[in-house]
């Protein structure tokens, strides 16, 4: 509900608290865990805390990519929210190549049909 309302100071320690409890209690490769990284890596970069938002990014694609492979299109709004962080810090370079390798992975996959 806090994200919904951009009020990401007021989520920032529920998300915190709910990775913990997966951490503690569940496997934190599960993709109900993905999600709640990528919640949590939202509110960081929303509050300027982009270090920790682009860990938690990384750590959210790696599970996707555990769990649906290397370049899954189910990844790709997340991959996309990581690129945009990127774009937000100043590091065009790199995401322009990162961009640049999804979509020349997606036609690839598209090419194998």
């Amino acid at each position: 509900l806090y994200l919904a309302k951009k009020r990401y100071a007021q989520a920032q320690p529920l998300l915190l608290r709910a990775m913990a409890i997966w951490r503690m209690h569940s496997k934190s490769s599960d993709l109900r865990a993905a999600a709640t990284l990528d919640d949590l890596a939202i509110t960081e970069a929303e509050i300027g805390e982009y270090d920790e938002a682009e860990g938690y990014f990384r750590e959210s694609l790696g599970i996707y990519e555990t769990n649906l492979g290397p370049g899954s299109c189910a990844a790709a709004p997340y991959l996309a929210r990581y690129i945009q962080l990127l774009r937000k810090t100043n590091r065009i370079a790199e995401a322009d190549r990162l961009e640049a390798q999804v979509l020349d992975d997606a036609i690839k996959r598209l090419a194998e049909r």
